[in-house]
């Protein structure tokens, strides 16, 4: 058991590099859902580290976000992720990350805050309180072409909640397309993860799917 759970550690708290990442990739934009409405975000992510000995791919994850609306300008939205390391293909040595926060609007699709925590599992879905983390995320989205196409930048602080692991910083890159963003968007997405006081850094590109339902 000591043994899982130092892998768990490994993944989801520690910064070596060409080993692993948490989670930092966003997928989402400042707007809320809405009031009593519901949005599902399923994505795929690819993981990568880059130092002066050049970038390589270290994990994959494919994930499930939802967002529901409690008020107009508050959602709380929950995460799901299956994480696996690539460089031994090995898809079912992976981990579960479980997350969920409340995401608060400021301008109307224009800035919120969001404030997730959350923690991983391993296969049994047995985890101890090493792997807790809490992400404070800022999301800003800048319109291009009204309810079609609009940038998103999320800068976010990784917070180690277990003594002795360094917090982390983030910074997410990513478009909304759609013909209606209160029923569907694609969203492409680049970001990169730092230690900083350390060189080198990962970088993930991912893409979501979000669908929206609800009055």
């Amino acid at each position: 058991m000591k043994t899982k759970f130092l892998f768990l550690a490994l993944i989801i708290s520690s910064f070596v590099f060409k080993s692993c990442a948490p989670v930092f990739s966003e997928l989402q934009s400042a707007r809320t859902v809405g009031k009593n409405r519901i949005e599902f975000t399923p994505s795929y992510s690819s993981v990568s580290s880059s130092s002066s000995q050049g970038t390589t791919e270290v994990q994959k994850h494919i994930g499930l976000q939802t967002a529901y609306g409690i008020t107009p300008n508050v959602d709380i939205r929950a995460r799901f992720e299956y994480l696996w390391l690539t460089y031994n293909n090995s898809f079912k040595n992976g981990i579960y990350v479980l997350g969920i926060g409340p995401k608060i609007c400021f301008i109307k699709d224009r800035l919120s805050f969001y404030l997730p925590i959350g923690k991983a599992f391993d296969k049994d879905f047995n985890a101890d309180s090493e792997t807790w983390e809490l992400h404070p995320t800022l999301l800003f989205s800048i319109p291009v072409i009204k309810n079609k196409f609009e940038l998103n930048f999320s800068p976010k602080y990784l917070l180690m909640l277990n003594k002795g692991s360094d917090n982390l910083l983030a910074f997410n890159f990513g478009l909304a397309l759609s013909d209606d963003f209160s029923k569907w968007s694609i969203r492409p997405e680049y970001g990169l993860l730092y230690n900083p006081g350390h060189s080198g850094h990962y970088s993930h590109f991912s893409i979501g799917f979000s669908l929206s339902f609800g009055k």
